[in-house]
């Protein structure tokens, strides 16, 4: 069973909501509706919420909402901090002169952008959120059952998905289309690089007129700071205001830049399927959908549930299950204890039993020995010793064994040496060694070799004789030790 996915874009004038069921296999998307606000009521957002829970099974889901853009007011900052948390410790003091009210009244957020060569300075995306604002919405969505786990602003989330899976060009621009604040997002390099929320201004005859205005302006401030090099290539537009006909002919006309109309499910590979219907939408459901993807894909953005709106630990919720789980634990627990004491309690008797064994063995092999505390160790002795004296045949007087005299010679004799040695005789202090060779200078060799070994003390050549018959050499060595 996959985890259930719930995107509510939160618009002006309706509500967009997507359920995606994530596997490990694939998203899908389970089921989305679009509630526009009624026109009568006091509250046209809790009519809207309203009418969702009775149209889609929220319970259980990890929510993603998204508010409004004129709830939010966004800047451009450099600080001299990569570090997150040192970011968030100085932002509201660098922020502070900016914001035209209290700091108190605002949640503080920010969007890093990554770019090349900026040392130890971080270039952010500062966002600053209406606290009451904020609380009255989240307040309004509790008594609705619906706790979200990130709270963000609308468009950001769809202009996340295009920058990190769509195919833009080096410089895009993003529009977010809304009855009341439009929203622009500039795309660098597959960077957000900046955000400006647009309100909406009544003076002119079409929203494209409008908006096309304001956009202009916008691109010419950045032109004059200098602080951003940015020309759009293309302008993807995207929201919920994007009913008229000709909007983006429109605004192409007055920009001179390629716009087209984005479907988020067309236009990013984000492999999830689309339940299709004629009521899908993409300008109306594409945030909404944008919302749950950036929970499946884990894209990482800005999430105003800070501070005084930090999600609190959810005991009560998992009580019972964490309860269950601990005692199963508990169960498993006391089932190993009781296995691994059988276990030590049968080790231990068998180990009782070859003990019994060994020291019965030795009593058997070794009657003379009375005081036995480690039967094993003293067999091991009582063994090496009777094995010193079988090989010794001075019975035991001599300082070495004579396998052990017989491999210093051994080991002492060249390799390239011709010897041949015909009688052996190991005595109490010494060895005599006789036999023959092929020159002189061998028998020399033989001699010095020998004398190298720390085992000898002393190396005598005794006789050397030369036969006639076989022009071989006959020594004889004398070797103390």
């Amino acid at each position: 069973m996959g985890k259930k996915i719930l995107g509510l874009d939160i618009q002006n004038k309706a509500l967009a909501a997507v359920l995606v069921n994530s596997g490990i296999k694939e998203s899908r998307v389970e089921t989305y509706t679009y509630i526009p606000f009624p026109e009568e009521g006091d509250d046209p957002l809790a009519a809207a919420l309203n009418t969702l829970v009775q149209e889609m099974p929220v319970k259980g889901c990890v929510c993603i909402v998204s508010i409004p853009a004129d709830h939010v007011s966004f800047r451009n900052m450099r600080v001299p901090f990569k570090q997150v948390n040192k970011i968030r410790q100085i932002l509201p003091f660098e922020l502070e002169p900016m914001l035209p009210f209290p700091l108190d009244e605002v949640v503080i957020e920010f969007h890093p952008i990554k770019r090349d060569g900026q040392g130890e300075q971080t270039d952010v995306i500062a966002a600053a959120c209406n606290v009451s604002g904020l609380k009255s919405i989240l307040d309004l969505l509790g008594t609705h059952h619906i706790n979200p786990e990130i709270v963000t602003v609308s468009g950001y989330p769809s202009a996340l998905c295009l920058a990190r899976l769509g195919d833009l060009p080096e410089n895009a621009l993003i529009v977010d289309v809304r009855s009341g604040s439009s929203t622009i997002f500039v795309v660098i390099s597959g960077q957000l690089s900046m955000v400006r929320a647009l309100p909406a201004d009544r003076a002119y005859e079409s929203h494209a007129d409008m908006l096309g205005q304001s956009i202009q302006r916008t691109l010419y401030a950045i032109e004059e700071s200098g602080d951003l090099p940015f020309r759009p290539e293309k302008i993807f537009v995207t929201g919920p205001a994007l009913s008229e006909n000709g909007f983006e002919a429109s605004l192409m006309r007055l920009l001179n830049v390629p716009t087209e109309r984005t479907d988020l499910v067309r236009d990013t590979q984000a492999r999830i399927r689309v339940i299709p219907a004629d009521s899908w939408k993409p300008h109306q459901m594409n945030n909404a959908l944008a919302l749950a993807l950036i929970e499946v894909i884990g894209i990482k953005g800005l999430n105003f549930r800070k501070g005084p709106f930090a999600i609190k630990k959810r005991w009560t919720e998992y009580k019972k299950n964490i309860m269950v789980s601990s005692g199963l634990a508990a169960g498993l627990l006391l089932v190993w204890l009781l296995t691994v004491s059988m276990d030590y309690y049968y080790k231990n008797k068998q180990l009782n039993t070859l003990n019994n064994r060994i020291t019965s063995i030795f009593q058997s092999t070794f009657p003379d020995v009375k005081k036995i505390v480690n039967p094993l160790q003293q067999m091991r002795v009582n063994i090496e010793e009777v094995r010193k004296v079988s090989l010794n045949p001075t019975g035991g007087q001599g300082n070495m064994l004579t396998i052990d005299i017989l491999n210093e010679i051994s080991k002492g004799i060249p390799d390239d040496i011709d010897v041949k040695f015909t009688r052996t005789v190991i005595g109490e202090n010494n060895v005599v060694i006789n036999g023959d060779s092929d020159t002189f200078n061998s028998v020399d060799a033989i001699k010095n070799r020998l004398e190298q070994s720390k085992s000898f003390k002393t190396v005598t050549i005794v006789s050397t004789t030369k036969e006639d018959s076989s022009n071989r050499i006959k020594f004889r060595l004398k070797i103390g030790y």
